[in-house]
């Protein structure tokens, strides 16, 4: 089930691929991105961390907000994949999918088959990031990312669910939303 801004996101406690132990509810008093992505080797996924990687020196290094960004992969793959792009912001393995059940992420085989999927996918191999057409996935091939923007007092303002599997939360939106806080 889809959740909806102005309820109360729903509270977990996850450790980092980095080692850390975090829970939700300990963060209030500080705004909180949640991204879900696909999977670690997912091209898709790997060209939005290249952007997000791109975009944080000037939208996000000097703001503050936490950034947890979750997949359904191993600690090793996001690793051997993800990791090599040495995002700033924290990564979240979730085999279980325990919180993409909790945050009403779906699939939907209408949302895959597109021209963005190829065009994004051939984009992302032709810059030679991590990933491709791999067979060995972790999660629905076609799992749809979301975005959620949490306030200081743990409410979900923005629950971004992607029309494509091509689409994250445009960073404007979530400029807005830091701005907001910040005020």
């Amino acid at each position: 089930m889809r959740l909806e801004a102005g309820t109360e996101a729903p509270d977990f406690e996850v450790e980092t691929v980095a080692g850390e132990r975090v829970q939700l509810n300990e963060l209030r008093g500080k705004p909180v991105w949640l991204g879900f992505s696909r999977w670690a080797s997912c091209p898709m996924c790997n060209y939005r961390i290249h952007q997000m990687i791109g975009e944080w020196p000037r939208r996000y290094e000097k703001r503050e907000f936490r950034h947890l960004n979750f997949s359904p992969s191993p600690p090793e793959k996001l690793q051997a994949y993800v990791l090599k792009q040495s995002p700033p912001f924290d990564l979240v393995s979730d085999v279980e999918q325990a919180q993409y059940k909790q945050y009403g992420l779906e699939s939907s085989l209408a949302k895959g088959m597109n021209l963005d999927t190829f065009r994004v996918t051939i984009k992302s191999m032709r810059m030679g990031l991590p990933g491709g057409i791999r067979p060995d996935f972790e999660g629905p091939a076609f799992r749809v990312p979301a975005d959620f923007l949490i306030d200081r007092e743990g409410t979900i303002r923005v629950a971004f669910y992607g029309k494509k599997i091509t689409e994250s939360i445009p960073f404007e939106l979530v400029d807005t939303f830091l701005d907001q806080q910040q005020a």
